[in-house]
């Protein structure tokens, strides 16, 4: 767990998983991914995160096993973001007040030209505003940890952050791996475990 420090506008750094590949250009995909435990809904939250991505192709099958014929994706860093649950909690240990997805309004990627690494920036709705900025101003001084999946950073709260808006630093990560992470954490989460078996 990485600490880092919030002023004004959320600010935390996320060690990502190396991937390289843009999705870019002709090439055609066909990826056949399974779930052994995932709900009918599942496929619609694939379906939709491909679409915000502006990923041409179908997505065709039931909730246990589908195909992926898409157009312009290149290696697997890609699909296994597409198909990660996507779920975003911020939370203070000992406050009940706990923000999810259903708190993001949107999620784009951006480039700091700093550092040319890509970051996340999640736009909340105006409860999730609310609610964040209630929970900063209530902790000041103290750790608030942010997640998404298994990514977690706890940065310390300095000021109460009430623009509604929310960065992620994802030094390490390519343009690719970080619009899909994007497209997975605006919308519902996944609720079932995906995996890709056949890439061809």
């Amino acid at each position: 767990m990485r600490r880092v420090v919030l002023v004004g506008s959320l600010v935390v750094a996320v060690l990502a998983c190396g991937g390289s590949g843009p999705y870019a250009g002709d090439r055609r995909v066909v990826a056949e991914v399974v779930s052994a435990d995932a709900p009918a809904s599942d496929v619609e939250v694939i379906r939709g995160r491909l679409k915000r991505l502006g990923v041409k192709g179908t997505a065709e099958g039931g909730p246990v096993g589908l195909t992926l014929t898409l157009t312009g994706v290149t290696g697997p860093e890609v699909l296994a973001a597409v198909l990660r649950p996507g779920v975003v909690s911020m939370r203070h240990a000992t406050d009940p007040r706990i923000l999810g997805n259903d708190d993001v309004a949107t999620a784009v990627i951006e480039e700091d030209p700093n550092t040319a690494y890509p970051y996340l920036m999640l736009e909340l709705t105006s409860e999730g505003t609310e609610r964040f900025c209630g929970l900063t101003t209530d902790h000041v001084g103290e750790v608030v940890v942010l997640a998404v999946d298994a990514l977690s950073m706890a940065p310390v709260v300095r000021e109460p952050v009430c623009g509604g808006q929310v960065r992620i630093d994802m030094s390490g990560s390519d343009l690719a791996e970080a619009a899909a992470m994007a497209a997975a954490v605006q919308g519902p989460p996944l609720e079932g475990t995906w995996e890709v078996r056949v890439v061809r």
